[in-house]
């Protein structure tokens, strides 16, 4: 693989700061330059008029910081050209974590000369970044490629215009422009209109968005004296490793066949498979960004683990792991909703979505047309190999025009904002389980012992002699699989042990002198029948276990859409569609069975079982990577809103699209449990219920629970299907799959802590990493900075006593429209709420706080109530502190509680003092589930 080219340089001295570009590593026209440390931002240059750096080396003189940041962030705002784009470039952001040695004293030399293009050699490009889904049995890597493609927006392409031709719903002028057509001949009928324009975009625009996938190539490895490659069809079988991916869930275990554990051997397999995508898309060298998707149900401490290792070994300049096979599944569904043109695939949308009252348009056609609004929601079921993902995404699209544009603008700025409402999965319900149910069956039935096939702890050459055994026989079995369940009942399977040929389609031949000594001799064929009720009652089980699951987070997930409090009136939410992934899908006698499970259960468990459901036979193994890189590729160049070209684009009635996936995780999608005690734990209260709201802005947003008595060994249980509604889940014990996370306490330290009233509680991020605090009283935040200064005429007296005497509230006073209506939630603290011992911390999105009189609980309002302005919030703060003399400060991190290091200083400490520690999540790698342990 090429090199790429250098990173950005940056120089400092007591006068001067210059940021020193390399070619290519800027592809386009620098606006702004920003230097973060950590969060906060300790320099800030704006370029009027924008320098061209694209493609070319520059130097670009810096605002001067002071001191040397400790976390140093190089942020650089830019626009990239697109070559056959019609409009303003999208603003885009390029991001670059520095080390602190890597700010240098500046030098009096000038940026290097570009070199000529006709004898320079192949670069990195900027614009390409790339998607790694690696799967139980199948891999595949997408990239977004900035260079490959010219369009002429809004121009349906001749791939829409043969599907809507095939389905007869409409027929074509020539001379007009057929997205102008569909308009005009569905306006009488939005069901018509929304059905017309899903037939014409359904169907995944690749080259539209800058899309390109590899083949799925097996996720078998071969190890070869350290170096690691996949196993293509011509491997040995002795040579052959099956079911790496298991082994995220425990990176410190070795992979058998490999001498390497996890640690070792995942970033070679990355690196390897990333080669590959180069060679087979033909990219100039590697992606400079790469995104790696992950099991729904792979703990966040599991998650780091794997980052830290990919960043460590600097596959790519940026890394990143922030959305799972589900959601990325549900994003392939979505590049094929908005088509060819997502503001024509947004309208589109929105004719089949719901307003945020749960209404279609022809249901409440008022109530929806004054949304701003619109969603569906999207049940995403992932069976792969290995693992079975599972989510309920709500799916919304909101028209966030900016105020500098008006309501009435005639463009739109549309921003897609998935959001996870429920999820969960099994690392071990796949098809390889029923690959594993068949091979067992053809084991038996064939009278081959144990010890035939068990490699696992045995002398080197009679191993190898077992794995080809195994491995023959698992071919025969994945062989038996695809054949019986290839249509739509499942079908009759002859298994043919010798060395013969013949037979019909239904047919598999194993090669019996592969079974070893004594098991395979003899001339004469041996015929095995594999019978469709064999098989039925195989997909059965899978297909129940499965829909029971889903059917549960679908449940879970949509009781907390219900409003809660509303004054108008709603619609009860359900799924508008199911969507099946994943290559054990393929299978449709499994997929039918799962289908008719699915609507069995949804009818049992009071859901509508009306849904529609879709499958991409053509895309089920490629979907998930493609999805997950558009999701990742549109929010990275997403034009913002308040741009000023942005605004004149919308006067001017062009339309935009944006992607914010900044908040994929807004509530909790499961419900936790803590243990008590050896029994088990009290699983009607949850310290995290399913829905709970997350306080706070982007990665930083967390949850708190209730207090709780301090015990010694802490077991925190995950449910994403209500306790005892499925048999996957079990409860009770630190073995338990429900178990996510852990801490064992000196037992006599813990005991002597608990009899002095210091107890524990738990706080949770949007990745569900729990954090343990074990205190005395309310956790006391450490409240760096003077208090702010208030605006003039601002009420003095928030506080008395300890307690808030004022409503405090967000941009609630709109020029032109006066102050506006109020719910109960929307106000940021209310009156009569006590302050915290030190300080009450808050979580701010928004621009202008206000303290009100105490609302008189009247219905009606209270006509004389005065909001009056207290203060602007800063850019780039997103907390506000309360102290108990009433004064207030904002912060652009949130201030977090007094600590002590060790456990034991809190017998001495004051109260309010806390100690915290991220608690780890216990291995879930079974190796008896494993069906490549060798010992079967």
């Amino acid at each position: 693989m090429s090199a790429e080219p250098p990173g950005p340089e940056l120089h400092r001295s007591a006068a001067v700061a210059r940021l020193v570009l390399r070619p290519g590593t800027i592809p386009g026209s620098v606006e702004r330059v920003d230097l973060l440390d950590g969060a906060a931002t300790v320099s800030t240059t704006r370029f009027v008029p924008a320098v061209d750096v694209g493609g070319r080396a520059g130097r670009l003189d810096l605002t001067p910081w002071p001191g040397v940041p400790a976390e140093p962030i190089l942020v650089v705002y830019h626009r990239t050209r697109q070559p056959g784009c019609r409009g303003v470039p999208p603003l885009s952001r390029a991001a670059f974590r520095l080390d602190p040695t890597d700010i240098k004293e500046p030098v009096m030399t000038h940026p290097e000369t570009p070199e000529d293009p006709a004898t320079a050699p192949d670069r990195a490009v900027v614009g390409v970044a790339a998607t790694v889904d690696f799967g139980s049995t199948r891999t595949v890597g997408g990239v977004h490629d900035l260079r490959s493609v010219f369009y002429r927006p809004r121009q349906l392409p001749e791939e829409a215009l043969r599907r809507a031709a095939e389905v007869g719903a409409f027929t074509y002028d020539t001379d007009s422009d057929p997205a102008l057509q569909i308009e005009a001949k569905t306006d009488f009928d939005p069901t018509v209109r929304a059905r017309a324009w899903r037939e014409v975009l359904g169907w995944p625009p690749l080259a539209r968005n800058h899309l390109a996938a590899t083949r799925a190539v097996s996720s078998d490895i071969v190890v070869t004296d350290g170096v690691v490659g996949f196993a293509g069809e011509t491997v040995g079988d002795a040579a052959r490793i099956r079911g790496s991916k298991r082994y995220l869930a425990d990176l410190d275990r070795e992979v058998p066949g490999t001498g390497m554990t996890g640690r070792d051997l995942f970033p070679r397999i990355y690196r390897r498979f990333l080669e590959l995508v180069v060679e087979e898309l033909d990219l100039p060298a590697g992606p400079r960004w790469l995104s790696v998707t992950f099991p729904t149900r792979l703990p966040p401490d599991r998650r780091d683990a794997l980052l830290e290792l990919l960043e460590k070994d600097q596959i790519a300049s940026q890394v990143d792991m922030r959305i799972d096979e589900a959601a990325a599944a549900a994003s392939f569904y979505l590049l094929k909703r908005f088509g060819n043109d997502a503001v024509l695939g947004v309208e589109a949308f929105r004719l089949h979505a719901r307003c945020p009252q749960g209404f279609r348009a022809w249901d409440e056609p008022r109530t929806w047309d004054a949304a701003r609004e619109w969603h569906e929601n999207l049940l995403v079921i992932d069976v792969g190999g290995g693992t079975t993902d599972c989510a309920l995404v709500k799916v919304a699209v909101a028209d966030v025009g900016p105020a500098g544009a008006g309501n009435d603008s005639p463009g739109r700025y549309y921003r897609l904002q998935p959001q996870v409402i429920a999820s969960g999965g099994r690392l071990h319900l796949g098809g390889d389980l029923l690959t594993l149910s068949i091979y067992t069956l053809l084991k038996q039935r064939y009278g081959l012992p144990d010890s035939a096939t068990t490699f696992a702890g045995v002398e080197e050459q009679i191993g190898a002699e077992r794995r080809t055994a195994f491995e023959t026989l698992w071919k025969a079995a994945e062989q038996v699989k695809r054949i019986g369940l290839r249509d739509e009942e499942p079908r009759r399977v002859d298994v043919v042990f010798g060395t013969g040929a013949g037979g019909d389609r239904n047919t598999v031949h194993v090669a019996a002198e592969k079974l070893g000594k004594g098991h395979g001799d003899g001339t004469a064929d041996r015929r095995i029948t594999v019978t469709a009720e064999d098989l039925a009652a195989m997909i059965d089980d899978v297909a129940l276990r499965v829909a029971a699951l889903a059917t549960g987070i679908a449940a879970g997930g949509l009781h907390t859409l219900r409003p809660k409090g509303a004054r108008t009136p709603y619609a009860e939410q359900s799924v508008d569609a199911v969507l099946l992934s994943g290559g054990s899908m393929l299978g449709t006698a499994l997929r039918l069975r799962l289908e008719d499970a699915l609507r069995e259960r949804f009818a049992g468990d009071g859901l509508d079982p009306g849904f529609e459901l879709h499958f991409d036979e053509t895309y089920c193994k490629v979907g998930t990577v493609l999805g997950g890189m558009y999701l990742n590729a549109v929010s990275r160049f997403s034009p913002h809103p308040e741009d000023a070209k942005v605004v004149a684009g919308l006067l001017n009635g062009r339309s935009y699209f944006g992607v914010d996936v900044s908040r994929l995780h807004t509530n909790l999608a499961a419900d936790f449990f803590v243990q008590h005690d050896a029994e088990g734990a009290d699983w009607s209260e949850p310290i995290f219920r399913r829905g709970d709201a997350l306080t706070g802005h982007g990665s930083a947003a967390y949850a708190v629970s209730g207090s709780y008595s301090l015990i010694p060994h802490i077991l925190v249980h995950r449910f994403d299907v209500s306790p005892g509604e499925d048999a996957d889940q079990h409860s009770g014990t630190g073995t338990a799959l429900t178990v996510w996370a852990e801490d064992d306490l000196p037992h006599q330290l813990a005991t002597e802590l608990a009899a002095r009233k210091i107890g524990m509680r738990f706080e949770i991020d949007q990745e569900e990493r729990i954090t343990l605090q074990i205190g005395r009283g309310t956790p006391r935040p450490v409240l760096d900075g003077e208090p702010v200064a208030l605006a003039a005429d601002a009420p003095a007296d928030l506080v008395r006593d300890r307690v808030l005497v004022r409503d405090l509230c967000l941009d609630v006073v709109n020029a032109g429209i006066g102050v506006l209506d109020l719910d109960p939630g929307d106000y940021l603290m209310r009156a009569g709420t006590p302050v915290s011992p030190g300080g009450t911390v808050l979580a701010v999105d928004g621009r202008l706080l206000y303290a009100a009189t105490p609302a008189t609980g009247d219905p009606d309002g209270d006509p004389d109530r005065r909001f009056d302005l207290l203060l602007e919030i800063p850019s780039g703060h997103h907390w506000l502190s309360v102290d108990e003399a009433g004064a207030l400060r904002t912060h652009e991190k949130r201030p977090l509680p007094q600590t002590v290091e060790r456990l034991e200083d809190l017998l001495t400490a004051d109260e309010g003092t806390v100690f915290q520690r991220q608690l780890n999540s216990p291995s879930h790698f079974d190796e008896e589930k494993d069906p490549f342990n060798g010992k079967r």
